[in-house]
């Protein structure tokens, strides 16, 4: 079901031989269709007589996949947030669904630096990594490693793109530069900035009442020590 309705097609034709073939097409917004499988059901009719049916919810020749892929990247430390230094690794977890069973597919992914939108450079290359795997269910997870040199890149955030391959055919994208999940920072490597002039002009002038505060807390306790002695005399 689509928007509440079922999605089907027909075709009028007329056989010119006793055996031949006739296209059936579908249009759907296969967005709607992420993560699922269809498979396609035909019935033959002659006038308002059915003739011939071909359904069978197993049968991979009737079968089409939607994958779909999300992602959620950390350090390998489990944290968002890493040290700007050599060696760190980004772990990926991408999870998928409607694969086919069986089957192997390559994901590559590609980090992004946030600020810029493109790709983030060290040492003048892209960072990227790729993975191939064999679905053994239609849904799953693959982990995605990236290992690079981050002393360069304080102050960064880094967000994670993926591609889903089978064979050399692209079938699955997750882009998102906003996505949080698919995001990670590096501190920055920068010292804590001193207190400017007038933050130090106003810890002054306060150390200054406190001091004048407590001169008169001590004038106060000798007044009224001199009092409690002329009484006593």
């Amino acid at each position: 079901m689509v928007n509440g309705k079922p999605v089907t097609a027909e075709k009028t034709f007329k056989a010119q031989r006793s055996s031949g073939t006739v296209d059936m097409v579908f249009t759907v917004d296969s967005e709607l269709l992420k993560g699922k499988t269809t498979v396609v059901f035909e019935d033959l009719y002659q006038d308002d007589i059915k003739l011939a049916i071909h359904a069978d919810i197993e049968d991979e020749g009737q079968t089409v996949y939607y994958p779909e892929i999300g992602t959620t990247a950390k350090y390998d430390t489990g944290e968002k947030v890493s040290k700007a230094e050599k060696g760190i690794t980004i772990e990926d977890t991408v999870k998928y669904s409607g694969l086919q069973a069986g089957k192997s597919y390559t994901m590559r992914g590609k980090l992004m630096d946030k600020s810029t939108g493109k790709p983030l450079m060290v040492d003048g290359k892209e960072a990227t990594a790729s993975k191939t795997f064999t679905a053994d269910k239609p849904s799953g997870e693959v982990i995605m490693s990236f290992t690079f040199d981050a002393s360069a890149l304080s102050s960064t955030e880094i967000v994670v793109f993926e591609n889903l391959y089978k064979d050399s055919t692209q079938i699955a994208v997750h882009a998102d530069i906003d996505d949080k999940g698919q995001t990670v920072s590096l501190e920055s490597d920068k010292p804590p900035a001193s207190p400017k002039t007038g933050d130090d002009m106003k810890l002054f002038i306060l150390f200054a009442l406190m001091i004048a505060a407590g001169a008169s807390v001590t004038a106060v306790r000798v007044i009224a020590s001199k009092k409690r002695k002329r009484k006593s005399r």
